[in-house]
């Protein structure tokens, strides 16, 4: 007798697909942790960058500073002999047998030129320059990071000292004209981050010289100071980087290093296996060992009843389930359930007959 009163159920999915969305939903927390594991390592990685990244920019200041105070010590030897007819032939000597330096040269009190060894640029008020004047109010050392006129075929950082007469007052100064160049650090380095770029800047954020400029903004948007700074902003071309900097001598020069700056899903793409195969891998493997646990535990021995009820239907009792033999405990009931419902409909067919 077909029951066809009875509503059926809006979702005819099959036990296969129900059990595999609630298997699915069961081992999503196995997939989010993996998911947070990656984030945290982004997250540390990230912030190991920011720290490489500012020991980097302190490690090429420290390098450019060293560079400075050494043409220091160099101008202030070279100041008691830095008068006579042979100053500019002893100037050039010591500036063609040392790199980096693109000129040396020695200007009187009232800022004239005394001697150089290459040429010099004209210019009247040398004498009021900021960075002479300094030197004539006793500084021992002055930085100009864009001098007045073309001190070099290239851009260049201006050091000097005083020079002092036999009486122990201002005499004028000692120059050493050294290349940006030679100052910028060095992109061999193999603690900077894949794609950085190096620059040199000034205290009011002009850059002087850059590996890369386009890798660069424009103007940067923080202010520099006697610390290090680390700030994220982006370049000419509008992508986003890092930027760490570090003074040279005092708050005059800076070095500046830029370097992409890994947004999560950059990271990811960088590390596929951390951040997106290992935790697939892991929700994967897990979600097809319940499946096929379930599929070889219930569900087949559940088609296997199926096919027994199917054959009792069609009035076949003499078919015994003896495979669910190794099913399950809760199966093995539910086989010895059918085997007993069908011997009770031999037996009463049976008595029907004698009857």
């Amino acid at each position: 007798m077909k029951l066809s009163g009875l509503a059926r159920p809006g979702w005819t999915a099959t036990i296969r697909v129900r059990l595999g969305i609630a298997l699915a939903v069961a081992l999503l927390p196995v997939l989010f942790l993996s998911g947070l594991q990656a984030g945290l390592a982004f997250h540390h990685q990230a912030q190991a960058d920011r720290l490489s990244l500012t020991a980097a920019a302190q490690r090429s200041a420290a390098t450019a500073r060293a560079r400075i105070e050494s043409a220091q010590v160099l101008l202030q030897t070279l100041a008691p002999g830095s008068v006579g007819f042979q100053c500019a032939n002893r100037l050039a000597d010591v500036a063609a047998h040392i790199r980096g330096y693109e000129n040396l040269i020695r200007f009187q009190a009232s800022g004239r030129l005394a001697c150089a060894a290459a040429d010099v640029p004209a210019d009247d008020q040398r004498a009021a320059r900021p960075w002479f004047q300094a030197l004539a109010r006793g500084a021992p050392l002055a930085i100009a990071a864009d001098p007045a006129g073309t001190y070099a075929s290239q851009p260049s950082l201006l050091a000097a000292v005083p020079a002092e007469d036999a009486s122990g007052r201002f005499d004028g100064a000692l120059v050493a004209v050294m290349s940006l160049a030679s100052l910028r650090p060095d992109l061999s380095d193999d603690t900077l981050p894949s794609g950085s770029q190096v620059a040199l800047a000034d205290a009011s954020g002009h850059w002087l010289s850059a590996t890369d400029p386009a890798r660069f903004p424009a103007r940067p948007r923080v202010t520099f100071g006697a610390g290090s700074r680390l700030w994220l902003e982006t370049d000419r071309g509008g992508r986003a980087r890092l930027f760490a900097a570090a003074p040279l001598v005092g708050q005059d020069v800076y070095a500046v290093i830029s370097a992409p700056d890994q947004g999560l899903f950059s990271w990811a793409w960088l590390n596929p296996v951390s951040a997106v195969a290992l935790p697939l891998l892991a929700f994967t493997l897990a979600l097809i060992a319940v499946w096929s646990i379930a599929e070889r535990g219930v569900v087949r021995w559940i088609a296997y009843l199926q096919r027994i009820a199917a054959i009792y239907a069609r009035g076949r009792f003499s078919v015994r389930p003896l495979q669910a033999e190794r099913a399950p405990p809760e199966i093995r009931d539910l086989a010895d359930t059918l085997d007993a419902m069908a011997a009770t409909i031999v037996a009463r067919d049976a008595a029907l007959r004698d009857h």
